[in-house]
């Protein structure tokens, strides 16, 4: 495994072993390319109550590649369990009971272009067919352009 970092790989080939004394040798490089085995880092995230839902804010960085895109997503409600017993208590509790498709985020400036954005969204009440109250757990994840993601929670006050 590589290190993260720019790259370039050099191809050498000959025939000298088949062709003694008429040997033929060539060689290629090939144009700088991209390692990237780290995950983005997802920092100061905070969801703001306000008077139509919640405010998601956070800040997003990586090292070699730039930021890709964000999503959030409701994560499903813990069922509450009967003390003693494995049956759950019907209904759970919220209402949010299966993790909810990932909705997307806005990078600030309007574009995930670079490998440091402020990434914004708006999460409604009633978002994505799932009703979202307070205390409903919130997962946000980044990406990078090499397709490595990290992921963290958030609890809506």
């Amino acid at each position: 495994t590589y290190s993260d970092g720019q790259y370039s790989a050099t191809v050498k080939v000959g025939d000298a072993a088949r062709n003694p004394g008429e040997a033929l040798f060539a060689s290629d490089t090939s144009r700088v390319f991209t390692i990237d085995n780290t995950a983005p880092v997802l920092e100061e995230l905070a969801l703001e109550k306000t008077a139509g839902g919640w405010t998601l804010r956070a800040t997003g960085r990586d090292q070699t590649s730039p930021l890709a895109g964000a999503e959030w997503r409701v994560l499903p409600a813990e069922t509450p369990k009967k003390a003693g017993t494995a049956s759950p208590i019907t209904p759970p509790v919220p209402s949010a009971t299966s993790a909810i498709l990932w909705q997307a985020l806005g990078a600030s400036d309007g574009l995930f272009d670079g490998q440091s954005e402020t990434i914004a969204g708006e999460i409604s009440p009633l978002d994505a067919g799932v009703k979202v109250e307070s205390g409903a757990k919130i997962e946000v994840r980044l990406r990078d352009a090499a397709g490595n993601l990290v992921t963290q929670t958030v609890v809506a006050p």
